[in-house]
């Protein structure tokens, strides 16, 4: 028998120990890019919805400051219901701003209106901020029959109170005159000479991200905060919201700070028309 002839199998072609390792490198790089563009997405979209939030919760303050102002009670005749700034005249120890309105409130003052007795509701409404960034309405309803009522009275009432929105870092309220300067108080109006025509109020807020961060000493991030952006008064011409933007482009405010903290703050502003006409 004839003996068949050994066949050996040829070897097989591979990758050489370079091209591995070139090829490992490339795809460790394609990895992390990818990641890189999911990390930069997730950024996008979480400032996108801290940004939507703090719009959001700006919305609902600007709104119904905006409208309590409209209808505030801002009269010469009625020292006691001048616009306050003073918290030493209010119920409370935090900054923030009490004034008459012609909005009802409950509870009432428990004052039928009749013919004989034509007293109209109204109610006293304030702001304070609280220690956590909230931004606190209270109201307590009157009945104004054409009566003063003291400061004392006034302040010894017991508001009923709730929190408007959070995420407020500060609020500021000014008074616009006939002459288009700005001023801390309200100005009656007389015969002869025309006093405040508007109102100015100024907002800061912070996203939710710089809340958290700060979470375990917020009171007092919060009043450095404030004090950083009131680092100097408003011209006449200037708004708080004005200072506060120009002190926000130094860039400094949050030195040493991550970097959400950089970002996640916003100013926001708006003028409400007042009614004051001579009394």
């Amino acid at each position: 028998m004839r003996a068949q002839p050994v066949k050996f199998r040829s070897a097989m072609a591979a990758f050489t120990l370079l091209e591995v390792m070139v090829s490992t490198g490339i795809l460790a790089m394609l990895i992390a890019l990818t990641l890189s563009v999911l990390g930069s997405f997730s950024e996008i979209y979480t400032a996108g919805k801290e940004f939507s939030r703090t719009h959001g919760a700006a919305r609902i303050a600007v709104s119904v400051l905006a409208r309590d102002l409209e209808q505030a009670i801002l009269r010469g005749d009625l020292p006691a219901n001048a616009f306050s700034l003073d918290s030493t005249k209010q119920p409370t120890d935090r900054n923030g701003c009490f004034f008459l309105t012609r909005r009802e409130s409950l509870p009432d003052a428990g004052v039928t209106t009749s013919r004989d007795n034509p007293a109209r509701a109204i109610s006293r409404v304030g702001y304070h901020l609280a220690d956590d960034g909230s931004l606190i309405r209270s109201s307590t309803g009157l009945a104004f029959n054409n009566s003063i009522f003291s400061a004392a009275t006034l302040n010894t009432l017991v508001p009923v109170e709730y929190p408007l929105t959070d995420g407020c870092v500060d609020f500021r309220v000014q008074f616009v005159n006939s002459t288009g300067n700005i001023t801390p108080g309200f100005e009656p109006s007389t015969a002869t000479v025309p006093g405040t025509c508007a109102a100015t109020v100024s907002l800061a807020f912070a996203d939710e991200q710089t809340f958290a961060i700060k979470k375990a000493s917020l009171a007092s991030f919060l009043n450095s905060l404030r004090g950083k952006l009131n680092a100097r008064s408003p011209l006449p011409t200037e708004t708080y919201a004005d200072v506060w933007r120009e002190e926000i482009e130094k860039g400094n405010l949050f030195d040493g700070e991550p970097a959400p903290l950089r970002r996640g703050l916003r100013v926001f502003s708006v003028r409400v028309p007042i009614d004051n006409h001579p009394q």
